[in-house]
C-alpha cells in the first residue's frame, strides 16, 4: 500500500486544482450565461416532465421530448404570430416617415429670416443612399455575423436544456453521492430550501408577467392604441426581464403610437405618441418600484428596497442574465450564509432565533 499524501502535498494540489477550475471559468465564461439559461429552463420543465413520468408512467426521455416539443411550438408560435403585425407597422412607418420628410421639407421651405430661406433641395433625405450604406457588404458581413452568432447561442441554449432535461434525475443522483455521506442530510435539506426558493420566485415571475399584459393591454385599449392584445402579450414577455422589460415596451408601443395615432382620441400622433410614453413608462415605474419588490420581496422574505437596489445594480453591472436571476440568487445566498454561520457558531443551522419565531408567531395571530 502506497503511503498516504502529506497535508502539505494536498494543500498544493488543492491549491492545484483551484487555480485550474478558475483558470477554465475565465477561459468558458462567454458560455456561462446561455448555460444558466439552459439550466434555468430546464428547471422550470422539469416538474411537468416528473408529473408525467410519475402519473402517466411515462419514460423519462419520452415525457422529455414531448415536453420539449411543446415548449419549442410555442416558442415559434409567439414570433410567427407578430411577424404580421411587424409588417404591417413597418410599411406603416415607412409611409409616415416620408409623410413626415414631405411635411418638413415644405415647413422649412416656408421659413424666411431677412434675405435667407431654406433652400428645400438640401433638406431632401436620400433614402436611396441611405438604404445603400445600410446593405454595404461590409455592413451585411456585420448583420451575418452578428444573426449567426445569435442563432448559434440560442440553438446551443435549447440543446443544453433538451439534455439538462432528460438526464436531470440521473444528473442530481450523481452529485447527490458525490457528497460525503456525513454531509448528505444538510446538502438534502439546503437543497429543498433554494428549491422552494425558486418555485416561488418562478411563480411570483409568473403573476407579474399576467398583471402586466393585462395592465398594459387595458392601457392600450382604454387609449385606443391599436392591437391592445398584441400589446399586453408583448409586455407580458418582456416582463421577463425585470425593468429592463417593461421599459422596451414603453419604447415599443410609444414609437408604434407616434406612427398610427389613437383609433378614436381626436388628437395628432406626435401628442397621442407622448401620451402613450407617459403612460406606460408609468407602468415601467410602478413595477420598477412598487410591483416587483411587493411581490418579490414578500415572497422571498427580502426587503422592497434590496430587491431594487439589487434589479438596477445587476442591470447596470451583468446586463440582462444578471437582472433575471439576481434576486433569487440574494435569496438562495442569504440561506446558504445563514447556513454556514451558525455551523461556524457551532448552532444548529435548523433552527430559527427566538426572536424570529416570536415575531412569525405574533405575525400569524394577527
Amino acid at each position: 500500500m502506497s503511503e498516504p499524501w502529506s497535508n502539505q502535498t494536498r494543500l498544493l494540489l488543492i491549491i492545484f486544482g483551484l487555480v485550474l477550475i478558475s483558470g477554465f471559468i475565465y477561459f468558458i465564461r462567454p458560455l456561462i450565461g446561455p448555460i444558466v439559461i439552459s439550466a434555468l429552463l430546464a428547471f422550470l420543465l422539469q416538474p411537468i416532465v416528473g408529473a408525467m413520468h410519475t402519473r402517466l408512467k411515462m419514460k423519462n426521455k419520452l415525457s422529455a421530448g414531448l415536453v420539449f416539443l411543446v415548449f419549442l411550438l410555442v416558442l415559434l408560435a409567439v414570433p410567427a404570430g407578430f411577424t404580421p403585425f411587424v409588417i404591417r407597422q413597418t410599411t406603416l412607418f415607412n409611409r409616415e416617415l416620408r409623410i413626415l420628410q414631405a411635411s418638413l421639407e415644405q415647413s422649412l421651405a416656408q421659413v424666411q429670416i431677412g434675405d435667407f430661406s431654406f433652400p428645400a433641395d438640401s433638406l431632401s433625405l436620400d433614402f436611396q443612399t441611405i438604404f445603400t450604406e445600410l446593405l454595404h457588404p461590409e455592413q451585411l458581413i456585420e448583420y451575418v455575423t452578428f444573426a449567426t452568432e445569435n442563432v448559434i447561442i440560442v440553438f446551443m441554449i435549447l440543446v443544453t436544456a433538451y439534455y439538462l432535461l432528460v438526464d436531470w434525475r440521473r444528473l442530481f443522483k450523481w452529485a447527490f453521492n458525490a457528497v460525503p455521506e456525513p454531509l448528505r442530510p444538510d446538502v438534502w435539506r439546503l437543497y429543498e430550501r433554494i428549491k422552494v426558493v425558486w418555485q416561488i420566485y418562478l411563480r411570483g415571475q409568473l403573476l407579474l408577467m399576467t398583471i402586466l399584459g393585462v395592465v398594459s393591454g387595458i392601457a392600450a385599449l382604454a387609449i385606443g392604441l391599436p392591437g391592445p392584445l398584441i400589446v399586453g402579450i408583448l409586455a407580458a414577455i418582456l416582463a421577463l426581464i425585470p425593468s429592463f422589460g417593461t421599459s422596451t415596451t414603453a419604447v415599443i408601443v410609444g414609437v408604434v403610437g407616434l406612427l398610427v395615432g389613437s383609433t378614436y382620441l381626436s388628437m395628432s400622433n406626435i401628442w397621442f405618441g407622448i401620451l402613450v410614453l407617459i403612460l406606460f413608462f408609468g407602468i415601467h415605474f410602478l413595477e420598477t418600484y412598487w410591483l416587483r419588490p411587493l411581490i418579490m420581496g414578500q415572497s422571498l422574505q427580502l426587503h422592497p428596497a434590496l430587491v431594487i437596489i439589487s434589479v438596477i445594480g445587476a442591470l447596470s453591472l451583468g446586463g440582462v442574465l444578471a437582472v433575471l436571476i439576481i434576486v433569487p440568487l440574494l435569496s438562495t445566498a442569504d440561506i446558504l450564509g445563514t447556513y454556514f454561520y451558525r455551523r461556524i457558531l457551532g448552532r444548529d443551522p435548523w433552527t430559527k432565533p427566538v426572536q424570529v419565531e416570536e415575531e412569525e408567531r405574533v405575525s400569524g395571530a394577527h
